[in-house]
């Protein structure tokens, strides 16, 4: 039960590492993806502060390739949610 509470702990912080990349760099594709890391790595390091736990630091390093799916899958839900807001309604 320990990943949920790791989860409930990360994934705001991933999507505010992804919603700040996104208002402020110019780069894309994995460039930008890239800088999401690397900012929700320091975002992570702030918010553990003295209390940083070596073991989560470690499973998140381990868990990179689920982290750059999970920012894949926010950006895409965010493309998919924007496009039907700005889309005209549906004649019936």
């Amino acid at each position: 039960m320990g990943w949920a509470f790791l989860g409930l702990k990360l994934v705001p912080l991933i999507i505010q590492a992804v919603t700040s990349t996104e208002r402020r760099s110019v780069k894309k594709g994995q460039k930008k993806q890239d800088e999401a890391m690397q900012l929700l790595t320091q975002l992570l390091t702030i918010s553990q502060g003295h209390t940083a736990n070596p073991v989560e630091t470690d499973l998140i390093r381990e868990a990179e390739p689920e982290t750059r799916a999970l920012i894949d899958a926010l950006i895409a839900f965010q493309n998919r949610t924007t496009a039907a807001a700005d889309a005209p309604p549906a004649r019936r």
